[in-house]
C-alpha cells in the first residue's frame, strides 16, 4: 500500500466529515450506492462552486496530460483518472463530466499531485469494493494513455522524489502551459492567493510559519550553491589554463598559482622552479643552452594549440550532443523566461552540469569568452531545481520567476564579487516583473553567496575577484576629456559590435554552418590561440591580463606593463585590443557557454591603458605648466593607468550591454575603487548616449529579437498613433466576425469542430453570437483536455450541450429550454477551466496605452470592444509584432 502523505490525510478527515453529513441527511452529493463506488469509477473532488470548504465526490472518466521533458513547467491544469467500466446499474443518472474537480484537487488544495478515491478490495485495487469507505485508500494514479491521437498528447504524472528535484520526467506540477507559451500572471497571482486563504484554513501555526519562511531558506539555499559552483568553476578555469604553458611536476593537478605558492609570497613569479614549461618538459632548457630557445617555443606553442583545440572540442560535444541549451550566455533566455515565457528544460539538471563543465573548458581553451555570464543562467539552474522542493513555487510559475530574479541576482553577485551590483543588474537588465519582498530575498541570496564564495578563497588572495584595485590616487578635474574620449569609444565599440555580431550569428543560423556546431568550435579556439600565443597580453587568461591593467606599476616591479619601452608596450595592447574586439564577433554565438562581459572589459582596458599611458607622458613631459602644476603636486602620482583602463572596462561593456545604473556599482565592487565612481559614471553615461545614436538595443535585447523570443521590453518606447482596433484578430480589413464559443447553444461537436478548425491558442466565451457579450475566456489546451476526457466515456453524446458557468442562469438557459431530452448532468462542464477575468479595451485605445496595459498587468490576452460588442482579440504576440514592424518601418523616427 503507497504511504499516505499528510496533505491526503487532511484530505481524508475532510472527505469522511462531508460523507458522513451527507448520509446523515439525505444528500445524494456523493454517487456512491449503499456505501460502495459506482463499478469500475474513480472518483475525485469537486468544489460546489458556493463553499469553499465544500467537496463533493464526482464520477471521473480518465483523461490525461501532455509530457514534455523538462522540470520548468509540468501537466496541465486536466488531472485526470480513467474510468475502468461503464456504467451499468439501471437506475443510475447520467454523469455530468466535468473539469472543476480536476483543477480543485490540485490548486485549491496545493497536494502538488493529482489524488482519486479508488476502492482497494479488488485484485489490483481498481475494482469495485464491497466494504464501506473507512476502509478506502486515497493513492496516486499516473497511468499511460491508450494510444488515442488525442490522447496521446496529455499524460499524467504524479512527481516523485526526484520529480521534485527538477530530475527527469517526474518533474511536473500540475497545471502546465504549453512550450514556447506566455503565462498569464493574473491567474498565477489569484492561484497564489487562493492557496495562502487555503493555507490559514487548514494549517497550523508552525506550518504557517515555515510555509512563511520558505522563501528566505529557499534563498538562502541558492546562494550557497551559486557560490561552490562559482568557487569549482574559478578554480578549474585557473588550472586548466595553466595547463595550455605547462605543468607542476610534483603535483599536477596544482595550477600555477598554487604550485608556486611560497615565490608567489616572495614576488618571485618568473623565476618559480616548480611550475615547468611544455618546453622545458620536453628536455629544451633556455638556460642551458640560448640555442634551444627557438625549439623551446615550438614545443610551447603547438602544446598551447594543442590543449586549445583539445578543451573547446570536449565542451561542444557536451553543448551539442547533450544539452544545446548550455550554450550561449543565457541572458537573452533568461529575460524571455522571467517576462513569462516559456522555454521548457532551459533549467533542467543536464542543462545545469553541462553549463558548469563547458563554462571551465570554454574559459580554459582561451576562447574569447567569459564565464560571468552563464553564471547567472546557472544560479537560474540552481534555483528552479530548488523551488521544486516547496510547493508554492513548484505549482506556481509567477513565484517561481521571483525565485529565478533572486538567483539571477545571486549569479550577478558571485561572478563579480557585488552583491549589490547583483540586485541592481537583476533589477535593471534581467527581470520582469520585481516586486519589494523580491528585492530584499534577492539581496539576500546574493550576500550569501558572496560570504560562501569569499570563504572558498578560489584566488587565494582574501577578495572575491582577480581585480581589486590597491591604490586610492585622486583624479584630476583635466582628465574628463581623455575620460570622455573613452566613453565615445565604449559606445562606438558598442554599437559596431552589436550589428556585426548579430549579422555574423544571422549568417550562421541561415547558412550550412550551423551543422557544424563542434567544428566552428574547435576552428575558432585554434585560430585564436594561433594568434594568441605570441602577444603577451592575449596569451595568458583575460582574467589575469585585465587584473594586470588595472593594477599600478610599482617600483621595481617585473610587471610587462611596466617596461621602461612604453612604445613597444602601447603596440602590443592596441594589437591585443584589436585582436580581442574582432574574435569576439565570431566567439559570441557559437555552440559553447559563452559570457560576454570578460571579453568586452579586455578590449576597454587595453584601450583605456593606452590612454592613459598618453596622459602620462603627455603630463610629465608638460609638468612645468601652471595647470597641471597646480594641480599634480607629486608627477609620479598624478596620472594612474589603470584607473584608465577601469574606465574604459567600464565603457566598452555599457557600450555593448547598454547596462547603466548597476554596471558602475559592479564596477565600484569589482576593483574597490569607489574613489573612482565620478569616472565611471561619466564614461558609461557617454558610451551609452553614443551606442543609442547607432541603435537602443543592448546585445541581449537583440539576440532575444534574432531568436524570435517574444519579449516585451519594459524600456522600450513606441510611441505610434495606432489604435488597438488596427492590431486585433481578425483584423477589420478581413470582414470577419471573431471566433467565439456562445453560451447559448453550443454543443460538445460544435466546441470540436470549432477547436479543430482554428489554431488560437484560445477562445473568448459570450453569451451568444448576436449580441457577443463576452463572459470569459477558454484556453485550448483546456479545451482539449475536457473533449479528451468526455469522448473517452463511451457513454459521451456529442449533441449534448457545454457548460461554462455553473449557476448563472442566463449562461445556462440553453440546459433549461431543452429539458428532459437533453439532461444537464450529461452537459460537458468546463467551468473549472474558464478564466473570467479578461480584460478589455476600446477599439479605438492608443497603442502606447495597450503595451502598458500588457506591460504592468502581465495578461497574455485582451478582449476588444466596440460599443459593448466583442469585436476581436489582442494576444501579447501580436502586441509584440506590431512594436517591432512599427519599428521596422520607422526606424528614423523611433530613434528621435
Amino acid at each position: 500500500m503507497p504511504k499516505k502523505r499528510s496533505s491526503k490525510g487532511r484530505l481524508e478527515e475532510m472527505l469522511d466529515s462531508r460523507r458522513r453529513a451527507e448520509q446523515g441527511n439525505g444528500s445524494r452529493g456523493s454517487h456512491y450506492r449503499g456505501g460502495r463506488e459506482d463499478d469500475g469509477t474513480r472518483t475525485g473532488f469537486q468544489n460546489n462552486g458556493r463553499d469553499g470548504n465544500m467537496f463533493v465526490m464526482e464520477e471521473q472518466p480518465f483523461s490525461s496530460s501532455r509530457t514534455h521533458d523538462n522540470p520548468f513547467t509540468s501537466t496541465t491544469a486536466g488531472a485526470s483518472s480513467r474510468s475502468r467500466g461503464s456504467n451499468r446499474n439501471s437506475g443510475s443518472r447520467p454523469r455530468r463530466h466535468s473539469l472543476t474537480a480536476q483543477l480543485n484537487a490540485s490548486i485549491d488544495l496545493g497536494t502538488g499531485r493529482r489524488t482519486s478515491k479508488v476502492s482497494v478490495n479488488g485484485a489490483d485495487g481498481l475494482g469495485p469494493g464491497d466494504d464501506d469507505e473507512d476502509d478506502d485508500e486515497m493513492i496516486l494514479l499516473a497511468e499511460e494513455p491508450e494510444h488515442d491521437p488525442v490522447l496521446h498528447r496529455h499524460r499524467s504524472f504524479s512527481p516523485g522524489i526526484l520529480g521534485r528535484l527538477g530530475i527527469g520526467r517526474d518533474a511536473r506540477p500540475d497545471f502546465r502551459y504549453d512550450d514556447y507559451s506566455t503565462i498569464d500572471w493574473a491567474r498565477d497571482t489569484a492561484l497564489e492567493l487562493k492557496r495562502k486563504k487555503e493555507s490559514v484554513r487548514f494549517q497550523g501555526y508552525i506550518s504557517q510559519a515555515w510555509d512563511a519562511a520558505s522563501g528566505w531558506v529557499l534563498m538562502g539555499a541558492i546562494g550557497v550553491l551559486c557560490g561552490v559552483f562559482a568557487g569549482f568553476i574559478d578554480i578549474g578555469a585557473e588550472w586548466l589554463s595553466d595547463i595550455k604553458e605547462g605543468v607542476c611536476p610534483r603535483a599536477f593537478w596544482l595550477s600555477r598559482k598554487h604550485c608556486c605558492w611560497a615565490e608567489e609570497l616572495a614576488e618571485q613569479r618568473d623565476t618559480c622552479e616548480l611550475w615547468k614549461s611544455w618546453g622545458e618538459m620536453a628536455g629544451y632548457s633556455i638556460e642551458d643552452d640560448a640555442r634551444l630557445a627557438g625549439a623551446s617555443f615550438a614545443v610551447r606553442y603547438f602544446a598551447y594549440m594543442g590543449w586549445a583545440a583539445l578543451l573547446a572540442g570536449i565542451c561542444a560535444l557536451l553543448v551539442v550532443r547533450i544539452s544545446p541549451y548550455a550554450a550561449g550566455s543565457g541572458i537573452p533566455e533568461v529575460k524571455t523566461i522571467l517576462s513569462g515565457f516559456i522555454i521548457r528544460g532551459y533549467f533542467s539538471l543536464w542543462t545545469l552540469a553541462v553549463k558548469a563543465l563547458g563554462m571551465v573548458a570554454a574559459v580554459a581553451a582561451g576562447l574569447s569568452l567569459g564565464k560571468e555570464g552563464p553564471l547567472v543562467h546557472v544560479a537560474c539552474c540552481c534555483g528552479n531545481a530548488l523551488s521544486y522542493l516547496f510547493a508554492k513555487y513548484r505549482l506556481n510559475e509567477a513565484k517561481r520567476r521571483e525565485v529565478l530574479s533572486g538567483a539571477s541576482a545571486a549569479g550577478v553577485s558571485v561572478a563579480f564579487g557585488a552583491p549589490v551590483g547583483g540586485v541592481l543588474f537583476s533589477l535593471e537588465e534581467v527581470s520582469y516583473y520585481f516586486p519589494h519582498k523580491t528585492m530584499w530575498r534577492s539581496f539576500f541570496a546574493a550576500m550569501v553567496g558572496a560570504v560562501v564564495l569569499s570563504n572558498l578563497n578560489p584566488f587565494l588572495s582574501g577578495h572575491l575577484v582577480k581585480f581589486y584595485v590597491e591604490f586610492d590616487y585622486p583624479w584630476h578635474w583635466f582628465e574628463l576629456i581623455p575620460f570622455i574620449i573613452i566613453g565615445v569609444f565604449g559606445g562606438l565599440y558598442g554599437a559596431f559590435f552589436n550589428r556585426f555580431n548579430l549579422n555574423w550569428c544571422s549568417f550562421r543560423n541561415q547558412s550550412a554552418l550551423r551543422k557544424y556546431g563542434i567544428t566552428e568550435v574547435v576552428c575558432v579556439a585554434l585560430v585564436t590561440a594561433l594568434l594568441s600565443f605570441p602577444n603577451r597580453f592575449t596569451r595568458s587568461s583575460a582574467a589575469d591580463t585585465i587584473a594586470a591593467l588595472f593594477s599600478e606599476c610599482a617600483p621595481g616591479s617585473v610587471d610587462p606593463l611596466c617596461d621602461d619601452d612604453r612604445s613597444i608596450i602601447m603596440g602590443d595592447l592596441l594589437l591585443a585590443c584589436a585582436f580581442k574586439a574582432l574574435i569576439t564577433i565570431f566567439t559570441f554565438g557559437i555552440k559553447a557557454p559563452a559570457g560576454l562581459f570578460i571579453p568586452t572589459m579586455f578590449v576597454g582596458a587595453t584601450f583605456g591603458r593606452v590612454i592613459g599611458m598618453v596622459v602620462e607622458d603627455i603630463v610629465a613631459s608638460h609638468e612645468s605648466v601652471s595647470m597641471i602644476a597646480n594641480a599634480c603636486p607629486n608627477p609620479d602620482t598624478c596620472i594612474t593607468p589603470g584607473l584608465y583602463a577601469m574606465v574604459g572596462a567600464a565603457a566598452t561593456l555599457g557600450g555593448v550591454t547598454r547596462m547603466t545604473v548597476s554596471l558602475v556599482v559592479i564596477m565600484f565592487e569589482l576593483t574597490g575603487g569607489l574613489t573612482y565612481i565620478l569616472p565611471l559614471m561619466l564614461a558609461v553615461m557617454i558610451s551609452k548616449w553614443v551606442g543609442d545614436a547607432f541603435n537602443r538595443d543592448g546585445i541581449y535585447d537583440r539576440h532575444i529579437r534574432l531568436k524570435g523570443f517574444p519579449f516585451l521590453d519594459t524600456k522600450e518606447e513606441f510611441s505610434f498613433a495606432t489604435r488597438a482596433v488596427d492590431v486585433m484578430q481578425p483584423p477589420v480589413s478581413a470582414d470577419e466576425p471573431p471566433v467565439v464559443l456562445p453560451c447559448d447553444g453550443l454543443t460538445v461537436a460544435g466546441l470540436e469542430d470549432i477547436i479543430r478548425n482554428h489554431t488560437f491558442t484560445g477562445f473568448p466565451i459570450v453569451n451568444n453570437r448576436r449580441d457577443m457579450l463576452p463572459r470569459g475566456y477558454l484556453i485550448r489546451s483546456d479545451a482539449l483536455d475536457a473533449l479528451a476526457e468526455y469522448k473517452h466515456d463511451p457513454d459521451c453524446d456529442m449533441s449534448a450541450p457545454v457548460q461554462f458557468f455553473e449557476d448563472d442562469a442566463e449562461e445556462t438557459s440553453f440546459s433549461r429550454a431543452v429539458g428532459d431530452a437533453m439532461p444537464s448532468e450529461q452537459a460537458l462542464d468546463v467551468t473549472a477551466a474558464v478564466h473570467r477575468d479578461v480584460f478589455q479595451v476600446s477599439h479605438t485605445m492608443v497603442m502606447p496605452t495597450v503595451i502598458e496595459l500588457f506591460r504592468r498587468m502581465g495578461i497574455r490576452q485582451a478582449i476588444v470592444m466596440r460599443e459593448g460588442r466583442l469585436v476581436g482579440i489582442l494576444t501579447k504576440k501580436d502586441v509584440i509584432k506590431h512594436m517591432h514592424v512599427m519599428t521596422a518601418r520607422h526606424a528614423n523616427v523611433q530613434y528621435h
